[in-house]
This record gives C-alpha cells, sequence and structure tokens, in this order.
C-alpha cells in the first residue's frame, strides 16, 4: 500500500479549499509525511553507522534498499508507517480501552486471568520476557482469550468493505451459486458475522443480572479448548473477520496481537482494574459498585459508536491500583 493510497487523493484539493478546516487537513497531510521522510532519513542513516536494529522501521527501510531481492518504493515505504502508527494505533488503543472496562464490570474474569499469568511468569522480571517464549503462550491462553472475545464482540470495524473490481465474482451460498457484477462495492456486516448464534451462542445472563447485549454476550473462556488444552478454539471460515480473512487480511493483525499481549500482561501481572465509584466503596456487591457498574454497562451499550473505528464515546471512569 501506497502513502497515498493509504490517505487517498482527494487530500490534494483541500489545500485549494476556501474552507480552513479543509486547510488544516491538507497541512497535517504534508507535514505528516515529512515527519515520516525524517525518520526514514534518520534510519537510512543509522543503518549506514553499522548499527541495524530488529524493529519495524529498519525492516522497511531494509526492503526499500534491497536490490537483490526487490526493492519496495518510497511511497510504499511511507503508506505502511501511516498504516502501522497511526491506523495501529488509534485501533488497538480503542479495544484496551473496551478490555479494561470489560474486565473491571468483570473482576472474576480478570482474578482467573491474573491468575493465569502469575502461573505463566512465576517470579520473572518482565525484562526477561520475551516475544518467542512468552507470546505464543499469551496468545493461546487466557489473555488471547480476552483479546478475540472483545474484538469479537467490539470489533475495530462494523463493516468490511470490499470490491469485485473490473470482473465479476462468483460465490456460493448455502449451495446456490450467485455473481456479483463488476465494480461492485460490498459491505461485509462484521457486527452481524460475530452475533450470529448460529455460530457464537448467546450467554445467557447469571439469576439477577441485568446486562444488556453486548456486554452479557462477552464470555472469554468460550474461546478456550478446556478438553484438549492446545490453543484456542478454532472458529468456522468466515464466522470470525475481526481481522478480515485470506490473503487481504489485515496486515497489522500479528503487530496487533503482540501490542495487545504485552500492555495487558505487564499492566495485570502487577496491577488491577476497577470501576471508579462516586462513594468511594469500590467492593463487589456494594451498592456504589453497583451504580457504577450499571453506568459502564449502559455506556458499553448504548454509547458506542463508529468514528475512525468502533470507539467508545461515553465516558467510563477506571481506577488502576497495585495488586500489593
Amino acid at each position: 500500500m501506497t502513502y497515498q493510497e493509504a490517505f487517498g487523493t482527494s487530500a490534494e484539493y483541500m489545500g485549494h479549499s476556501p474552507f480552513s478546516s479543509h486547510k488544516l487537513a491538507w497541512r497535517s497531510f504534508l507535514e505528516w509525511r515529512w515527519y515520516m521522510e525524517d525518520l526514514v532519513k534518520a534510519q537510512r542513516e543509522t543503518r549506514l553507522l553499522g548499527q541495524e536494529s530488529q524493529n519495524l522501521l529498519d525492516s522497511l527501510v531494509a526492503a526499500g534498499d534491497d536490490e537483490e531481492k526487490g526493492r519496495i518504493s518510497e511511497s510504499a515505504i511511507l503508506g505502511n508507517i501511516w498504516v502501522f502508527v497511526l491506523g495501529g494505533y488509534h485501533t488497538s488503543s480503542n479495544t484496551l480501552h473496551f478490555i479494561f472496562i470489560l474486565l473491571a464490570i468483570h473482576p472474576e474474569i480478570q482474578r482467573e486471568l491474573q491468575k493465569s499469568l502469575d502461573e505463566h511468569f512465576g517470579d520473572r522480571p518482565p525484562s526477561t520476557w520475551t516475544h518467542e517464549v512468552d507470546f505464543p503462550a499469551l496468545l493461546n491462553g487466557h489473555l488471547g482469550a480476552v483479546i478475540a472475545e472483545t474484538v469479537r464482540v467490539f470489533g475495530v470495524l462494523p463493516f468490511i468493505p470490499k470490491s469485485t473490481g473490473s470482473s465479476s465474482q462468483t460465490l456460493t451460498l448455502d449451495g446456490g451459486l450467485y455473481t456479483v457484477p463488476a465494480e461492485t462495492t460490498i459491505l461485509i456486516n462484521t457486527s452481524a458475522v460475530h452475533r450470529n448464534p448460529k455460530y457464537w451462542p448467546i450467554t445467557p445472563p447469571k439469576p439477577g443480572e441485568r446486562a444488556p447485549f453486548p456486554v452479557s454476550n462477552w464470555d472469554p473462556w468460550r474461546w478456550l479448548q478446556i478438553e484438549s488444552g492446545n490453543g484456542l478454539f478454532n472458529p468456522r471460515p468466515g464466522s470470525y473477520i475481526s481481522f478480515s480473512e485470506g490473503a487481504r487480511q489485515c496486515i497489522g493483525k500479528r503487530f496487533a496481537q503482540v501490542e495487545l499481549c504485552a500492555v495487558l500482561a505487564r499492566v495485570l501481572k502487577e496491577g488491577s482494574i476497577e470501576l471508579a465509584v462516586k462513594g468511594g466503596n469500590s467492593e463487589k456487591g456494594s451498592l456504589d459498585w453497583a451504580q457504577a457498574r450499571d453506568h459502564a454497562i449502559k455506556e458499553l451499550s448504548d454509547g458506542v459508536g463508529f468514528g475512525m473505528s468502533l470507539e467508545l464515546f461515553g465516558k467510563v471512569e477506571l481506577s488502576f491500583v497495585s495488586r500489593d
């Protein structure tokens, strides 16, 4: 993906618009490109000094300078930086926001998750945690289940736009063969797919629980392979498309999973997340806590909308406290 494709050609016309908001957007477009070009220049200078580093920026710059394997264009380098830095930041931060609130609403799930982290890491300090050893175990255990379920219920994109391009496409659905004409835009309803009871059974609320969907149907442990103990549940193809699917699935999928696992493991190993209560009594079952929980559930049900991605427009206050 090139930078122009990522940002859109319409940005060029904003510089000639009489509206100040359009001119500001055009200025931001230019300055962000200059910033990325400075990053690439600095990384190239670092590489010339023989100081190669294991990071995403270095890999992109190396791919642009590799004559033997074929260079990627300068615009493609900038486009990928934009996708990972801006696209990845906004989507991952929103997902973390949902996870923090859901864990505060469900302290029993949070405690079970923390127990799994304690069993995995023991007394090892974070400085010894590695991608090779720890990430696969986290992603295929309780932490991965929490991430997968949150992205199912509160997916980054409520819909995924696709196009048939210059030729028609055929698809098979329930035994029938259908033809979609060329140059047709299709919107895949991600939210509906992820809430189809045929693939995702609805979890009944506990006795006395007044939790409307989607919070009441957030059940991370549905992903755990209790019987085999081997990795997470593998959904039927097409029933879980949070990162899309196939050859054109999100290129930032693994980047996002690593980022989410690292942040959550670091926070929950040493701290806990609680609902901030006005009355000061944060114990589960207290009137103060119950009111805070009802408010949080209402916001997650009614206060969520689509901006650059699915996000919470309402306000839920949380407290981060030490486990000690």
